[in-house]
């Protein structure tokens, strides 16, 4: 099992999602939409399907060392620059999808209103993922730090903490509230707004007589539900 079916099923997954994902990079780049808001889930999409690419290239590396009896054959270095990049990119997708879910409640709920206007413009939104990818290298901190190469006859890479008895409790409990509880929370309170709204009088008219709105809100609500199935165990875990 381990030295057949793990390996077909990283493969496959490294397979298509390296080529789901830079057919997404491809069409953005190749045919951008342009003109205000309509530009902005773009540029969110072109940075999600990034970070999956960059963590699809951290795959092999991770996946090796876990179907080698968790022996690291590349190096210190590559060794701290695999596992934080892995952590890096992982945060940043939850940040990432979090603000577009912030953008699609804008652009449904409020798609007029002078908040919704001044912040969906392609410059607020370059700005945004700017500040969303710094904060996932924050966040990942602790990765750059303490990632490094375990000693003994096949070195491990792991992360190493400085008392590792106190810190494991902190480090294993920051994890999920920084990349899961905090995102999770605040598509909540934006879900909440949105069926508060579609469920109104003046809100249900527009919903019913207006499919795009109602397709944009499916495409969340799936993509979302997506993201909570998928994380779920990662937290978990």
């Amino acid at each position: 099992y381990k030295d057949f079916v793990m390996p077909v099923v990283f493969a496959v997954i490294c397979l298509f999602g390296l080529t789901g994902n830079g057919l997404v990079v491809f069409t953005l780049l190749r045919s951008p939409r342009r003109g205000g808001g309509s530009a902005v889930p773009d540029i969110f999409m072109l940075n999600l399907a990034l970070a999956d690419l960059l963590f699809l290239l951290c795959m092999p590396f991770l996946s090796h060392q876990l179907l080698g009896h968790s022996a690291w054959r590349f190096g210190a270095p590559l060794c701290r620059l695999i596992v934080s990049l892995d952590a890096t990119t992982q945060f940043g997708s939850t940040y990432l999808l979090t603000a577009l879910t912030l953008d699609r409640y804008l652009a449904t709920v409020r798609p007029l209103g002078a908040l919704s206007l001044r912040l969906r413009r392609p410059r607020t939104a370059a700005a945004a993922i700017v500040a969303l990818w710094l904060l996932a290298l924050l966040s990942a901190t602790p990765y750059w730090l303490y990632a490094r190469l375990l000693p003994g006859d096949d070195e491990a890479c792991s992360i190493v903490l400085p008392d590792q008895d106190r810190d494991i409790y902190w480090f294993t409990l920051y994890q999920p509230v920084d990349a899961f509880v905090k995102n999770i929370a605040t598509m909540s309170l934006q879900y909440r707004q949105w069926y508060s709204k579609r469920w109104g009088a003046e809100y249900q008219t527009a919903y019913t007589h207006n499919r795009r709105l109602g397709r944009d809100l499916k495409k969340t609500e799936v993509g979302c539900l997506i993201f909570f199935i998928l994380t779920t165990p990662m937290c978990a875990l």
